[in-house]
């Protein structure tokens, strides 16, 4: 067998090397100025975008990244009229349909504690098809996947919600 030397790092300097060289100290950086604070037209925190009730939201999403919206405000002023146009078009052709007592009730007292619990058996289920149907005018079959049950679940939730909103 062939015995080969193991190197071990030395902390002693090497042959060239003199003991102040290598115990000399990292130099100081200093940091850069950030210049985008100081800049005045720093970006703006983005805010989380909502989801679009209906057409009318739709159309304000649109005006808003065409900066038509602020032209509106210059040539009309403030109260342009966009605010109302957007409610009355959201109302014309909302995204689900609202819910009525009848859904609202099943949610709030079958279908959103069998969410709660992370259970639902048939009976839960047959509460929920009724509501899709009512909501989004298709049967909804049931099923055992968890992920299907959970989109299902909070598209049935934003309905509701839209529906909570209307009436307030």
């Amino acid at each position: 067998m062939q015995q080969g030397s193991t190197e071990t790092q030395s902390t002693k300097p090497s042959e060239g090397q003199s003991e102040k060289s290598k115990s000399k100290p990292k130099s100081k950086r200093t940091p850069k100025k950030n210049h985008t604070a100081e800049k005045s037209d720093a970006k703006k925190p983005r805010r989380k975008k909502e989801a679009s009730k209906g057409f009318g939201d739709t159309i304000q999403k649109i005006t808003e990244a065409t900066k038509l919206d602020a032209l509106a405000k210059a040539i009309a002023g403030e109260d342009c009229g966009c605010d109302e146009r957007r409610k009355k078009l959201n109302a014309l052709f909302p995204y689900a349909q609202p819910m009525s007592e009848q859904s609202k009730r099943k949610w709030e007292e079958v279908i959103e504690p069998a969410w709660g619990r992370n259970t639902l058996k048939r009976p839960d289920q047959l509460a929920l098809t009724e509501v899709w149907l009512q909501v989004f005018g298709k049967r909804k079959h049931f099923t055992s996947c968890a992920s299907c049950l959970t989109k299902a679940l909070k598209q049935l939730k934003k309905a509701y919600d839209n529906s909570c909103d209307k009436d307030a």
